[in-house]
């Protein structure tokens, strides 16, 4: 947990950066975040909240990253990798595989 400038909680770390990442570890911690370092899943920190306001390039990176995911669901919906429901580690893992080939 954190406190963006403006006073407001946030559940990053106060020296949280995005680190750089291949596509799967995109994925991943899109949706399942990094449990090892308390870090939700990133698509829980949009660009237009103030949970990455104190992020250097937050709104940028997570604008990019959104909009790579977004490619993502839409290719991961034609091959029948989007499922419906929760995710979980095995859900990303055949995400992935079907997706990144």
């Amino acid at each position: 947990m954190g406190v963006s400038s403006e006073g407001i909680l946030t559940p990053l770390p106060p020296d949280f950066t995005f680190p750089q990442m291949n596509m799967n570890g995109l994925i991943t911690k899109w949706f399942l975040g990094d449990k090892k370092n308390n870090i939700p899943p990133y698509r829980l920190l949009q660009a237009n909240n103030n949970f990455i306001e104190h992020v250097k390039n937050g709104k940028r990176d997570i604008s990019k990253m959104g909009k790579v995911m977004e490619k993502v669901k839409q290719f991961g919906m034609t091959v029948d990798a989007w499922p419906s429901d929760r995710w979980d580690g095995s859900k990303v893992a055949t995400l992935y595989s079907k997706v990144w080939r």
